[in-house]
């Protein structure tokens, strides 16, 4: 289907799922979605976080060199705050900075052959045909190219501000990162950035994150705001989809629990189903106007003065009734 094509019929669905962004959609409707509308996104239908029990019993077993690389190298940084594991259908996606790092799916892991010139592609492929040779005493290497690996400026800066909120789970914070790059059923193949999770209340939250500067942020001709168009879109699939979501969630946890040694307690609720907006400051202000319709949080770039994860679910958690 061709572009234009492609987005007339995006654009008829949208309105026949949710003309007045309020409605219920009929059943039929969904169906047809599903069916006939091929998104890059997971319908709610696939939309899990879990894992069999042979993954989890082979990432266990450091008698064999794939649970041992779990066990010995990715754990330890995991705890640590300087890789990021995210849970997704049956399969695993490890990040360092804002790009995947390794993913652990089928019977082994993968890798990004481009990260390391191997291949102008960036399938994730098998690591013994996607790092060279003795990969194993690379991955150092390959972290540290996969923290820097960008392409773009204003993608670097929002890259650096994720990594800064990796959780670190060899120390007590109330409220985590829990998971990142979500997507659920959206047409346009967006992920929001983050979902917080505060242990203490059982409670999930969607956020997504941006730096000032993103175009999305300056209003247009018709003064309206592409990231509130958005922010609108995941809230809609947030609250049509809300126990699914929270269902998924307690799976995640329980996995992360036995894979890591931790007792995370199992999520509750959401705190909301509106979707969130962080924004971090670059160098162009945030509009009043913006500010009035959204009440996102805001804070520095700057590492020294970033706002604790605790801080920025306050500030949401306060905005609940705005």
């Amino acid at each position: 289907m061709r572009d234009g094509k492609k987005k007339a019929f995006q654009e008829a669905i949208a309105k026949r799922i949710c003309p007045d962004n309020r409605a219920e959609p009929a059943a039929d409707t969904i169906e047809f979605m599903i069916k006939t509308f091929v998104i890059k996104g997971e319908t709610m239908e696939e939309f899990t976080r879990t894992l069999d029990e042979k993954k989890i019993e082979r990432l266990l077993n450091r008698e064999s060199s794939l649970g041992r690389l779990f066990c010995d190298y990715l754990a330890p940084r995991i705890m640590c705050g300087e890789i990021f594991i995210a849970i997704r259908n049956n399969k695993i996606d490890f990040y360092v900075g804002g790009n995947r790092f390794l993913e652990y799916s089928g019977k082994g892991f993968k890798a990004n052959p481009k990260i390391f010139n191997q291949s102008e592609q960036s399938k994730m492929i098998c690591v013994e045909n996607a790092l060279p040779k003795n990969w194993e005493n690379s991955l150092d290497e390959y972290m540290r190219r996969c923290l820097n690996y960008t392409s773009s400026k204003s993608d670097q800066a929002e890259r650096k501000i994720i990594q800064a909120y990796f959780p670190v789970y060899d120390k007590q914070n109330k409220v985590i990162v829990l998971d990142r790059e979500i997507r659920i059923n959206d047409g346009d193949g967006r992920k929001c950035d983050w979902l917080l999770y505060n242990k203490a209340t059982g409670e999930l939250k969607f956020v997504e994150v941006k730096i000032s500067d993103h175009s999305s942020l300056r209003h247009n001709k018709d003064g309206k705001y592409e990231v509130l168009e958005q922010l609108n879109r995941y809230s809609y699939q947030y609250e049509k989809h809300e126990d699914r979501i929270i269902e998924q969630y307690k799976k995640y946890v329980d996995i992360l629990n036995r894979l890591l040694g931790l007792s995370i307690s199992a999520p509750k609720k959401m705190l909301d189903t509106k979707a969130g907006l962080a924004i971090f400051m670059g160098k162009r202000a945030v509009e009043e106007n913006l500010i009035d319709q959204i009440h996102p949080f805001i804070g520095s770039y700057l590492p020294a003065v970033q706002a604790t994860t605790e801080e920025i679910w306050n500030h949401f958690e306060t905005c609940q009734n705005l």
